[in-house]
């Protein structure tokens, strides 16, 4: 998944990736698209679709909008996997997410 989005946002290049989670109270899907907007500024938009839980199975919920990606060093608290690990900037930059 950081590959494919990592490179997909270096290429400017439309992607759309599907992410399914699950745990011991709680699952859903994650809806990732790698698009610019009418104006032609590239974003990142996430849709979460809830499946088990605390949420309805049909809950939906629509993330703040990543106007930029960053490769980062892993943290103690990143899921495992690849050599780095991506950090996501809303509108001021901050991150918003971090997978």
């Amino acid at each position: 998944m950081r590959t494919f989005i990592w490179h997909r946002w270096q290429e400017k290049k439309r992607g759309y990736i599907r992410v399914s989670e699950s745990g011991v109270d709680t699952g859903g899907t994650s809806h990732i698209f790698i698009e610019p907007d009418t104006h032609g500024i590239w974003h990142i938009a996430r849709r979460w679709v809830g499946s088990r839980g605390p949420f309805r199975p049909d809950q939906i919920l629509d993330e703040p909008l990543i106007f930029s990606v960053h490769r980062v060093r892993h943290e103690k608290f990143d899921k495992p996997g690849g050599s780095y690990a991506l950090s996501f900037g809303g509108t001021d930059g901050s991150e918003v997410w971090r997978p």
